[in-house]
């Protein structure tokens, strides 16, 4: 089976309940073959670094000590997404696509506005990690379409002229999507279709679903049918 037929597969939910690959070899074929890998520059990592320390500062104790890195990584894959919608339909202001900006009360869970779409940038720094949203019902959340990114490490290498060590050219892997009725779809006995329980089952705060499991982001368009 090509990676075509396997895509057409899973569009049609003909993937058999608790199927997964059988080596890890063949998963990371398929996800390099459906990724969309964008490069930062870097005036966008100092951009999202600075971000970061705007959010967190004077709320270190509320946030916790990884609270710049988590931040930095989430604006980093938030910027990655935007550059790759602005290649489909351009924004009016990439600069502007996402919000960088600090906010009291948070930003509702939507990280980007493209078309009729309000998208959730989840960026994970584990490679080939799941899609984790909130277990509460589609109907709660003000997002309508959720996107999975990673950001990758590539090693370190030194500044030019200097013994300082910075990472590579930062790097984020575009997994997929799926709209929030698609996460959220049960099935006639009232089970999800693709998310399963993230943590305890019994007192569930998230849910998860495979990275392969997402829809192909090649197949994203403003338009889209939710």
């Amino acid at each position: 089976m090509n990676y075509e037929e396997f895509e057409a597969q899973l569009r049609s939910g003909e993937m058999p309940d608790q199927w997964a690959f059988k080596d890890k070899k063949g998963l990371e074929q398929f996800m390099e073959h459906r990724s969309q890998t964008i490069e930062l520059t870097d005036l966008d990592c100092e951009v999202a670094k600075s971000s970061a320390r705007r959010k967190v500062e004077g709320r270190r104790k509320q946030y916790g000590d990884f609270a710049i890195g988590n931040f930095v990584t989430g604006n980093k894959g938030e910027m990655a997404v935007a550059k790759y919608l602005h290649s489909i339909k351009p924004f009016k202001d990439l600069s502007r696509a996402v919000d960088l900006d600090r906010r009291d009360y948070g930003d509702g869970g939507v990280d980007i506005h493209w078309g009729r779409w309000r998208i959730d940038v989840k960026t994970t720094g584990i490679k080939h990690g799941p899609l984790v949203c909130d277990a509460s019902e589609p109907q709660f959340h003000q997002a309508n379409l959720f996107i999975l990114a990673h950001l990758r490490f590539d090693g370190m290498e030194k500044v030019e002229g200097t013994n300082t060590l910075k990472a590579k050219k930062n790097r984020v892997d575009i997994y997929g999507f799926l709209t929030a009725a698609e996460y959220y779809e049960l099935d006639d006995q009232r089970r999800y279709v693709r998310a399963h329980y993230y943590d305890d089952p019994q007192l569930p705060t998230k849910l998860k679903v495979e990275c392969w499991l997402l829809r192909n982001i090649r197949d994203l368009m403003p338009t889209t049918t939710a």
